[in-house]
């Protein structure tokens, strides 16, 4: 199978927080994507508004680097792609849904239990990360996901087979609709980490991979029939709009996989997206 990957790098002067992965062997692709969640700056209670260019550049000057959370990042992938690579003669999408949570379980619970004292869901938030991963063995794809990494099927005529939905963008609309809600105030930051980020309990919530068992609950996962000519793509969601955009479409149903970074670089710039993506694509044999 034809597969690339790449980064799209946040046009601020940010620590690269995502992460990618793959490994192919004999009858087996194991692919992953991650990207770490943001933290808030050092020192900084209030974010600055995003007009204010000298404030934005001021906050990115104070973010932790090394990011925590580009280490969890990278741990997922790299677990994740160990994990799958063992259990060809057992891949289906418990397997997938296992290497998630052994993953969170341990690995990240125990990083986090390691390096973060008292959270404060602010500048002492717990490491974590969202992500989408997946197991291609044979003609089937096997793949999970949490928070808004997704994964997108298409054919290739380049129209979407499947896509995954995106539980957090429900929080977004929810919470930005509370009366006084403001991002830049540290009271609502703490708020929505507290209340909203793996809370089964509540219907507005996400999940996360923190190291927190309830993270568990918002792990998705599926299995797609594959034939030949498709093209499964893992994205972060600094790269979902680009995924569902007619430009890619096209590219991959006239080009396929060439050229693809550039021309999603290309896609971006023109929508204005300014934020770190990551894609991990597939052409299926």
């Amino acid at each position: 199978m034809n597969i690339t990957g790449f980064t799209r790098k946040n046009p601020l002067p940010l620590p690269i927080e995502d992460s990618f992965g793959y490994n192919e062997s004999g009858n087996i692709l194991a692919i992953a994507v991650a990207d770490g969640i943001t933290r808030d700056p050092l020192g900084m209670p209030y974010l600055p508004d995003p007009k204010d260019m000298e404030g934005v550049w001021e906050a990115c000057r104070a973010y932790p680097n090394p990011s925590g959370s580009k280490i969890v990042a990278d741990l997922f992938v790299k677990n994740f792609i160990e994990y799958s690579m063992g259990v060809e003669w057992a891949a289906h999408e418990q397997t997938v849904f296992n290497g998630f949570t052994s993953i969170n379980n341990r690995l990240i619970k125990r990083l986090n239990k390691e390096r973060i004292k008292d959270v404060d869901y602010l500048e002492h938030d717990l490491f974590g990360c969202v992500a989408s991963a997946g197991i291609i063995a044979g003609d089937k794809l096997f793949y999970g996901y949490i928070g808004d990494c997704g994964v997108a099927v298409f054919d290739r005529k380049g129209k979407i087979v499947d896509k995954t939905t995106d539980d957090v963008k429900k929080t977004s609309r929810f919470v930005e609709a509370l009366a006084d809600y403001d991002w830049k105030r540290p009271e609502w930051r703490e708020v929505v980490r507290k209340k909203y980020r793996n809370k089964p309990g509540n219907l507005n919530s996400y999940g996360a991979l923190t190291g927190e068992v309830k993270a568990n609950w918002y792990i998705h996962t599926g299995k797609i029939n594959l034939t030949p000519g498709f093209f499964v793509l893992f994205y972060s969601d600094g790269m979902e709009d680009v995924v569902l955009s007619m430009g890619l479409s096209e590219h991959l149903a006239s080009i396929g996989l060439d050229g693809l970074e550039r021309k999603c670089n290309d896609i971006a710039d023109e929508m204005g997206i300014r934020k770190e993506g990551t894609l991990v694509a597939v052409a299926v044999d």
